[in-house]
């Protein structure tokens, strides 16, 4: 037994000199690996040789989940310092040491401190090493430094919270007022925000001006934010107060209120109510914008009861923020107040109201609308558009079906089309055989968007029975909107042509001719060339314009047809321009076909005008024909100078294209 004893013993030493000599092994090859490549990196400047940079983060990054590890790294680092490695490289060992850093760096980075060109990296990596010793290193390299170096030590003791260093950054900034010390000072105190460093900087208040004085305050409400952090909320207080009496700017006052409030706990509300009820002092914006923050919905009603009491200003900033109040007594408070004098007090209720509005609110903002104008009336229209709940769109119509003033029922139509309610649509058409032209011209609109293709025949008999001008126009416009939405273009005019053959209004079938022009159903083009033997001037006319308003090229040859044959010069012309047109609408077409469709036009115009529409039309079709008929129109006097230029264009796109 003693014997297997001796045996297991002797090989639990022989495991651990083996392990042993394993790790210093790989430790030995861990420090060669990072040996190299720091000896690489000692010329490294920024932008030179990045992937170096990335193979040594990586290698860092690799070898530090061990104690040993880190360490190897770490001394290997701090010996890279003492080379005469460029500043950047150093720079990249010490963001290195900021993350791995230990006590035993501390030596050679104190050391580094008081040299201008190492101070700042040997403070980044300080700042973050987790350490006494880098309090202390920073403490002693305060007392023996100054200018810029002195300001950058300042700066990190700030960083590390460095309680020790207080007195000494009292001293700096009572004694260093206005340089770039004591506002480096009054940072740290901020940051450190201890009681010594509240009552410093509290001192310093009253003792400061200007970009000092401000510093210092915005150092205190650092303290005082640790304060109420720490739950001594009296302490935060008193810091608030102080900031408050002070001359300081606005942003400042509004921070110190903020935290009064937040200090006073369930107080704040009270203190809230005071400053609102207080007609001496104005009103911080700030106890409004923490109204949310202490009032709900059960206690809200005390804020709305002093809203008329309020200056505009106040007022109106008030108002916004009771857009998070879906109350009924706020509601009525927002609605009073949308009759106020103020144009920011209005602006702001029809805002909110937009937020907290419901059915009950549509009348007030359609006939808020229906008697304002400029900013006012686009807001409630606005409102009215973004109202969201139950009941808005029912109510919209049903008090459209019943209203009797025509402003109002404007303000309705306006709302259905904008809010797209397509239950609504029956009640719009009703609308349609209103006495009262706005209103009628204002249906067409909006029945517009809430149609659909099977309303066609109802816009149809509208149309055919309206003699108004303006509103044919309008429902025009409103049949080939709805027309369009069908899918199959070859189906889009099949109401039309359908009607059509039992009008005989010459006005009405004018009417339809135009229509089926601006829908372009190409399977009514057969009804259309009908048409052109209409006896009826008007209606003659109106489909002469409805092939040259063919919004594709599908009637080209029709609207050519009518530029040889017309007697009339005026629908020569228009054809002519139509048919150019059209032939533009091909850009894949082969070029000497769409050229020698322009000769036809060019052979059939007199006129500049329409020369230079064809000369326009020819250099986007490049080809050795384009040149051809370009080059002979430079010989024309009225055109000489465009058809030069044009060839040009030809020419040189004909020789990019050759390349």
């Amino acid at each position: 037994m003693k014997r297997r004893k001796n045996n297991i013993t002797y090989l639990i030493l022989i495991g651990i000199l083996f392990f042993g000599f394993s790790g210093a092994f790989l430790c030995s090859a861990q420090g060669k690996k990072l040996l190299s490549l720091l000896k690489q990196l000692e010329t490294y400047e920024e932008g030179e040789n990045d992937n170096l940079v990335l193979e040594l983060n990586a290698y860092i990054r690799s070898h530090r989940a061990t104690k040993e590890q880190r360490l190897e790294c770490e001394r290997q680092l701090l010996s890279f310092l003492k080379t005469n490695a460029s500043e950047t490289a150093k720079m990249l060992a010490c963001r290195h040491l900021r993350i791995i850093g230990t006590k035993e760096s501390i030596p050679v980075l104190k050391d580094m401190l008081l040299k201008k060109e190492t101070t700042d990296m040997a403070r980044y990596a300080l700042e973050k090493i987790p350490d006494r010793a880098s309090d202390k290193a920073l403490l002693s390299a305060l007392h023996n430094s100054s200018g810029l170096i002195k300001a950058g030590i300042i700066s990190s003791l700030g960083h590390r919270k460095v309680s020790e260093a207080v007195p000494s950054l009292k001293e700096i900034l009572n004694e260093n007022t206005g340089s770039s010390l004591s506002l480096a000072a009054a940072a740290a105190l901020g940051h450190i925000g201890n009681s010594g460093a509240a009552d410093a900087l509290s001192l310093a208040l009253s003792q400061t001006e200007g970009e000092l004085k401000v510093q210092v305050a915005g150092s205190l409400l650092k303290c005082a934010e640790q304060y109420l952090s720490d739950g001594d909320n009296e302490q935060a207080a008193h810091i608030y107060d102080r900031i408050l009496t002070a001359d300081l700017p606005s942003s400042l006052h509004n921070s110190a209120v903020r935290g009064k409030i937040n200090a006073a706990g369930e107080e704040g509300t009270k203190y809230i109510l005071e400053a609102l009820k207080n007609k001496k002092k104005e009103i911080n914006p700030s106890c409004i914008e923490m109204i949310p923050e202490c009032f709900d919905s059960s206690n809200i009603a005390s804020v709305c009861a002093l809203l008329p009491t309020l200056p505009p200003s106040a007022k109106a900033q008030l108002i916004s923020v009771l857009s998070l109040y879906p109350d009924k007594g706020v509601r009525q408070a927002v609605l009073d107040s949308a009759q106020n004098s103020s144009p920011a007090v209005r602006i702001a209720s029809l805002k909110t109201l937009k937020q907290i509005g419901d059915s009950s609110t549509v009348a007030f903002l359609a006939q808020y609308a229906a008697s304002s104008q400029g900013e006012d009336q686009q807001q409630a229209r606005i409102s009215l558009l973004g109202l969201k709940g139950d009941g808005i769109d029912s109510t919209i119509i049903s008090n459209l079906n019943s209203e009797k003033t025509p402003e109002i029922q404007i303000e309705y139509l306006k709302a259905l089309e904008q809010r797209q309610v397509y239950s609504g649509k029956d009640v719009v058409f009703e609308t349609l055989s209103s006495s009262i032209p706005e209103v009628r011209l204002q249906a067409i609109k909006s029945i517009k968007q809430i149609s659909s293709p099977g309303d066609i025949p109802r816009l149809l008999e509208f149309l055919i029975k309206t003699e108004n001008d303006t509103d044919r126009e309008e429902m025009i416009n409103t049949i080939v909107f709805t027309a369009l939405k069908i899918q199959d273009p070859l189906h889009r005019g099949e109401s039309v042509k359908t009607v059509l053959p039992q009008v005989q209004d010459p006005r009405a079938r004018s009417s339809l001719y135009l229509l089926l022009g601006r829908i372009g159903d190409d399977s009514t083009l057969p009804v259309l060339r009908s048409g052109l033997s209409e006896k009826n001037e008007m209606v003659h006319d109106s489909v002469t314009r409805a092939f040259a308003s063919w919004p594709t090229s599908t009637a080209a040859e029709d609207v050519l047809y009518i530029a040889e044959t017309s007697n009339k010069p005026e629908y020569r012309i228009l054809c002519l321009r139509a048919y150019i047109r059209m032939v533009e609408m091909e850009p894949y077409q082969r070029p000497e076909a769409a050229v020698r469709s322009l000769e036809n036009a060019l052979n059939l115009t007199e006129r500049v005008q329409e020369k230079v529409l064809i000369l326009g039309a020819l250099q986007k079709f490049p080809c050795d024909r384009a040149a051809n008929v370009t080059e002979r129109l430079t010989k024309d006097g009225d055109v000489e100078q465009e058809a030069k230029k044009t060839l040009i264009l030809i020419k040189d796109k004909l020789k990019k294209g050759g390349e």
